[in-house]
């Protein structure tokens, strides 16, 4: 841990504003030191990667620290992230893409399982299904079904939750094939699944 980092962030980002009685400095001056000199990309993420606007002082001393012309716009940050961690804005993107249709997933699952008292027959049907082929959702005269293109077949879903969350389970097994690759595991510190 390099002190006199962790001191140059705490006060770029407080400014004499933080002061606590039993430390000198801040977690977030030791987390972003720490992220820093790991070049630990999700946890630098988390912190820097939002618009013009959020978090700019942490920006600002992230920027100093690495040594490039300050930035703030999201397209940017995430440009020096990458170039500091050796890593690809793809890889970022896909990183985000992943969660994101996680965090969907997780949701359409819960609300599957609010609706519906046998929500583990349900997903154990789609899963089924999927497992056979079925793998696109597509709509012919304004009804919806899971549909194996190998047989043309289609399997009715007949609730808004249950076609929800059959979208959601396709794109996130869309999304975890590219970002389950080897690259991504190690970038992200992500174990096989």
């Amino acid at each position: 841990m390099d002190i006199l980092l962790v001191a140059k962030i705490h006060q770029h980002i407080f400014a004499d504003t933080f002061n606590p009685k039993d430390r000198p400095y801040s977690d977030l001056a030791y987390n972003l030191e720490a992220a820093i000199r790991e070049k630990n990309v999700r946890y630098l993420l988390s912190i820097l990667a939002n618009g013009k606007g959020f978090n700019d002082k942490s920006k600002e001393v992230f920027c100093d620290i690495i040594g490039i012309p300050r930035v703030y716009l999201l397209k940017e940050i995430k440009a020096a992230i990458a170039n500091h961690c050796g890593c690809s804005v793809d890889s970022i993107d896909l990183h985000e893409q992943y969660h994101a249709a996680l965090r969907l997933f997780e949701r359409r699952q819960k609300e599957l399982n609010d609706k519906f008292a046998n929500a583990e027959e349900i997903v154990q049907m789609i899963e089924q299904k999927i497992a056979s082929g079925y793998t696109r959702v597509g709509t012919e005269n304004r009804k919806t079904f899971l549909i194996n293109e190998q047989t043309n077949m289609g399997w009715p879903l007949n609730r808004t939750q249950i076609k929800e969350y059959a979208k959601a389970k396709l794109e996130l097994m869309d999304v975890e094939k590219q970002y389950h690759s080897s690259e991504y595991r190690t970038l992200f510190g992500v174990v096989a699944a």
